[in-house]
């Protein structure tokens, strides 16, 4: 009579270095007149697992000018670029502009906070059409209004993509400043 024992690994830990594994097992029995048969092995061949493709959004931004009069109106482009390895979706881009700036948006964005004297804006890019492709650009302009008879100052734009599984953050943030230069005097 033959009989079968069958022994299966479920798992092998994630932390196992690649490797070779081996089973050794052997059978005994009193009456048995051959034991040249009762050992038997088996190998396996632990390999590591491919490294994940790397998720790297880039983002910059401009101005189109860097100085303007109290009353005029201006530009910001802000550009988030996939250089990673793999598609991105489920993106998030926020702006963080001085709240006395009047923006028109062409892409509402979805959400504005206030933060002290700034407005927030926040862009949710979560449809499937919004997906980055590797080497794929996404930009987005927005006109702004500065106030008439807004004094001399700098209006600085902080912005931030952020992807919970970007593995670079050092060019995930940018900032552009215009300067608020007073009219010419009247001849």
């Amino acid at each position: 009579i033959a009989r079968c024992l069958t022994l299966s690994a479920m798992a092998v830990p994630a932390e196992l270095p690649a490797q070779n594994l081996t089973s050794h097992s052997r059978v005994n029995h009193v009456d048995d007149g051959n034991s040249s048969n009762d050992f038997a092995s088996s190998s396996v061949n632990v390999i590591a697992a491919p490294p994940l493709p790397i998720t790297d959004l880039a983002h910059s931004q401009s101005a189109s000018v860097d100085s303007i009069v109290a009353g005029g109106q201006f530009d910001y482009t802000l550009h988030i670029v996939n250089v990673g390895e793999t598609a991105v979706g489920n993106y998030t881009l926020s702006d963080t502009l001085p709240a006395v700036l009047t923006p028109t948006f062409e892409r509402l964005p979805d959400m504005r906070l206030l933060a002290g004297g700034d407005s927030v804006f926040v862009w949710q890019f979560d449809d499937a059409s919004d997906s980055l492709a590797v080497g794929d650009t996404l930009s987005l302009i927005f006109t702004v209004a500065v106030p008439a008879g807004l004094p001399p100052q700098n209006l600085a734009s902080h912005s931030r993509v952020h992807h919970p599984d970007d593995s670079n953050d050092s060019n995930d943030c940018a900032a552009s400043t215009v300067a608020v230069i007073a009219a010419p005097p009247l001849l």
